[in-house]
């Protein structure tokens, strides 16, 4: 069949200069909801819609959450000040529009960004008018700022939970892995980066007792 996809891009023109200050624009949804169109989300997507041809009805929908850090470099330049974020989604929202005058099925993936603008956990609601789906993804990273060695991931724990609500038992556990970097003790901080041992949860009986299980090691050349 043939469809038509609308898409809602952030500008980035509040705050604009104009002869008597600065602008406020807002960029609004299909829902009313509204974000301010800054520049830091210029050319990014707030909402894509898909339709059942140019001019059918609402097949599906995606809205996007922006999420900006704190500013991370700051210049100002006669007079007028800039700064640099890293950004990021912080919530997905989609729908399916259903037949039979159905209201939309509406999934949800919430994510939560570390000031370096990296996951450190992922809230999949699926349906979000039942928790019975939603999964939770924890990730734990092993750094060496010195170093420059940022985004190694230490530990990912996943669980069929809601992020906030811990596993009670080896049922809620999809996944547990722990690696280890640069033939260093788990958790040491890395030198360069390279995963030299991983183990997965073999048992788990609760967060402090956990059989481990190395699946994986890695020698690496000069």
């Amino acid at each position: 069949p043939q469809t038509s996809t609308k898409v809602h891009y952030f500008q980035g023109m509040n705050g604009d200069y104009t002869s008597s200050g600065t602008r406020s624009v807002q960029v609004t949804d299909s829902t009313g909801t509204k974000v301010d169109d800054d520049d830091t989300y210029a050319g990014t997507e707030r909402e894509s819609i898909t339709y059942n041809g140019p001019a059918g009805a609402e097949v599906s929908g995606e809205i996007d959450d922006p999420w900006k850090s704190a500013a991370i470099s700051t210049r100002t330049v006669n007079g007028l000040t800039v700064s640099a974020y890293r950004t990021g989604t912080a919530a997905t929202h989609s729908r399916i529009d259903l037949d039979g005058g159905r209201a939309p099925q509406r999934t949800e993936v919430d994510t939560t960004l570390d000031a370096y603008g990296m996951p450190t956990q992922t809230w999949n609601k699926g349906d979000i008018s039942t928790t019975a789906d939603d999964t939770c993804e924890i990730v734990t990273y092993n750094r060496n700022t010195t170093a420059n060695v940022l985004d190694n991931a230490g530990r990912t724990q996943k669980y069929a939970k809601p992020c906030g609500t811990s596993p009670a038992s080896q049922d809620d556990v999809i996944s547990d892995v722990e690696n280890s970097f640069d033939n260093l003790a788990y958790g040491t901080a890395p030198t360069k980066g390279d995963v030299t041992k991983v183990q997965k949860a073999k048992a788990w009986t609760s967060a402090s007792s956990i059989t481990w299980l190395t699946t994986e090691t890695n020698v690496y050349d000069a």
